[in-house]
């Protein structure tokens, strides 16, 4: 159960991090919009780049993340139904622990004639 909790606690931190940086992504883009229009192009257009790079390291982070999440939910699929195997192999243990009980006597000749 902690190997999941690790990954809950990972999947949580990365998402966080994707989130905080789309959102200063968007601060940026707002200011660019601003800024279109002033008189010095080439610093207006490096920082665009700079900002175009930036959209780019963020998606391979995002995709990055949906891998990481799918392979996550997988191991935890796997950790979950082996979870299950183990209670089904623990209840048939406790099935067999339980001593045989031969029905009384009595009960088989209660279906004589009157």
């Amino acid at each position: 159960m902690a190997t999941i909790e690790r990954m809950e606690k990972k999947r949580s931190s990365q998402v966080m991090e994707i989130l905080e940086a789309v959102k200063m992504l968007g601060a940026e883009v707002a200011e660019l919009k601003i800024r279109i229009g002033e008189p010095d192009v080439i610093e207006l257009k490096a920082e665009i780049d700079e900002t175009v790079d930036r959209t780019d390291e963020i998606l391979a982070a995002i995709r990055s993340t949906a891998l990481d999440i799918g392979q996550q939910t997988k191991q935890a699929s796997i950790a979950v139904g082996s979870m299950a195997d183990e209670m089904v192999n623990l209840k048939t243990e406790i099935a067999e622990l339980r001593p045989p009980i031969a029905p009384p006597p009595a009960a088989a000749t209660r279906r004589t004639k009157k």
